[in-house]
C-alpha cells in the first residue's frame, strides 16, 4: 500500500511539472549574461540529435561533443556522446545541426549559439535560451562569438565589437536606397556591468551625444545593429543595419540606413546633420481634384504626428480614421468617429519596396516616387478623381526641449 501512495505521489509530481513548463512558463524568458555564467559549467561545441530515450519533459538531450572550449574547475563534461539534462523547456534545436552549447549547472543543456550571417561555429554567434515554447532572450546582447564566450567564461566584464559601413538613404527619386559619405568605423566596449562605450569615425552629426550601440537579431532572424544618438523628437537621428558579413578579424560589415528621421534623402541628410537648430522634419502634399479645389495634407505636430488633411485655408484639419495602403482595396479614411469621406488610392507607383516600418511610412515613400492617382468616396465631391503630390519636405526648427 505505500508503494501505491508513493507511485501516486511520484505521478502527481510528474503532472505538476509538466504543467509548470507548458503552461505556467509559457511566457517568454529573459536572462542576463551575468546570470547565464553564473550557472555555467561548461561551454562546449557539438551536434545536438534530438530528444534522449527518456523524453524530451522529463529525460534529456543527446549530443556529441566535439569540442570542450571551457569548463569550469570539478566539472566533468567531455567530448563523446552523452544526454544532457533539460534546461529551461523542451527542445528547439533543429536535430544534426551543429552549435555551441552552453552547459548549466546540473549538465543541462541550458542555452545555445548557432552562426549568423553565413558564418560558422567561431564566427559570430546568436545565443539563446534553448526553451521552445516562447522566446528566450538574453541580455544584453546575444550576438557574440566563441572567442568573446569563453572569455566571459573565464571571468572577462566586457565585450568588444568593431562594426564598418556605409549610410543609406533615399534616393532623390525614391526608387530605392544609396550610400552616402564615406565609410563609418565604430568601436564598441559592452560592459557587462556599468557603462558601456561607443565611438564613431567617419560622421559627427552636430547638436547630438555620443551614440549608443545595439546588437540583436531582427523579426526575420538575421543579425542587426543600431546606431541611436537621439531616439525622440525633438532631433532624432539613428540609423540601423543587417549584418552582411563578418571578417577575419570579427569586424561586423553592415549597410546602415538611417531609419530615424525615415526616409530623407542625401541633401537632407547633410542638412539635418550640419545643423543642430534643426528638429524633425514634416513632408507636404496636395490632393489636387480633378474637378474642384486643392486639398492640403501634411503630417501633424511633433515627429510622430499623424496626418491631417485641410480642405479650405479658412477650415480645420481633418484627421485620419485608418489607413491602409497595402491591402487589394487601398483606402484613407477621413473623420471620427464615423467617415466623413475616404480616398480611394490607385495602383502604388513602381520600384522596389524599402526597408520601411508601418503603413504611413510606405505611403510616404509611395508619393516620394511619385503621385499616386486617388478617388473620394463620399461627400460632395463623390466619385471624383484626384492626384496626391509630394510638395516639400522641411525640417522644423529651431530645437526646443520637450
Amino acid at each position: 500500500m505505500a508503494s501505491v501512495r508513493r507511485l501516486c505521489v511520484l505521478a502527481s509530481s510528474l503532472v505538476a511539472t509538466a504543467l509548470t513548463v507548458g503552461s505556467v512558463r509559457a511566457e517568454p524568458l529573459i536572462t542576463s549574461l551575468t546570470e547565464m555564467l553564473a550557472q555555467t559549467e561548461a561551454v562546449v561545441v557539438a551536434t545536438y540529435q534530438g530528444p534522449a530515450d527518456l523524453g524530451a519533459t522529463l529525460g534529456g538531450y543527446q549530443v556529441d561533443i566535439e569540442r570542450v572550449a571551457w569548463r569550469a574547475k570539478g566539472s566533468t563534461v567531455t567530448t563523446g556522446s552523452t544526454v544532457l539534462a533539460v534546461g529551461s523547456g523542451q527542445a528547439s534545436g533543429e536535430v544534426g545541426s551543429r552549435m555551441v552549447i552552453v552547459v548549466t549547472r546540473g549538465r543541462a543543456l541550458g542555452f545555445a549559439a548557432s552562426p549568423v550571417a553565413g558564418g560558422s561555429i567561431d564566427g559570430l554567434l546568436q545565443l539563446r535560451g534553448f526553451y521552445d515554447y516562447n522566446a528566450h532572450l538574453i541580455t544584453p546582447t546575444s550576438l557574440l562569438t566563441l572567442e568573446q564566450l569563453v572569455g566571459l567564461a573565464r571571468g572577462g566584464k566586457t565585450l568588444d565589437y568593431r562594426v564598418r559601413g556605409r549610410v543609406h538613404v533615399l534616393s532623390d527619386d525614391g526608387q530605392s536606397v544609396v550610400p552616402v559619405g564615406r565609410e563609418l568605423t565604430v568601436t564598441h566596449r559592452r560592459a557587462l556591468a556599468g557603462k558601456s562605450t561607443t565611438t564613431v569615425a567617419g560622421f559627427a552629426p552636430k547638436g547630438l551625444p555620443e551614440p549608443s550601440l545595439t546588437l540583436g537579431v531582427g523579426m526575420d532572424d538575421d543579425p542587426t545593429v543600431g546606431l541611436a544618438y537621439r531616439n525622440s523628437w525633438p532631433r532624432p537621428l539613428m540609423l540601423r543595419g543587417r549584418v552582411r558579413a563578418v571578417d577575419p578579424d570579427g569586424t561586423l560589415q553592415v549597410d546602415f540606413v538611417v531609419s530615424m528621421p525615415d526616409l530623407i534623402t542625401a541633401d537632407q541628410l547633410t542638412t539635418y546633420a550640419a545643423d543642430p537648430s534643426l528638429s524633425h522634419p514634416r513632408w507636404r502634399a496636395e490632393v489636387r481634384l480633378q474637378s474642384g479645389p486643392r486639398w492640403l495634407l501634411e503630417d501633424g505636430a511633433g515627429y510622430t504626428g499623424s496626418p491631417k488633411l485641410t480642405l479650405a485655408p479658412d477650415t480645420a484639419p481633418i484627421g485620419i480614421s485608418s489607413m491602409d495602403v497595402r491591402g487589394a482595396k487601398r483606402l484613407i479614411r477621413y473623420g471620427y468617429p464615423r467617415p466623413l469621406f475616404e480616398l480611394e488610392l490607385g495602383k502604388a507607383p513602381s520600384g522596389a519596396s524599402l526597408d520601411t516600418y508601418g503603413t504611413l511610412r510606405t505611403f510616404r515613400q509611395e508619393l516620394h516616387r511619385g503621385p499616386v492617382s486617388c478617388r473620394v468616396r463620399g461627400g460632395e465631391h463623390d466619385g471624383v478623381g484626384c492626384t496626391i503630390v509630394l510638395e516639400s519636405v522641411r525640417f522644423e526648427g529651431p530645437v526646443r526641449a520637450n
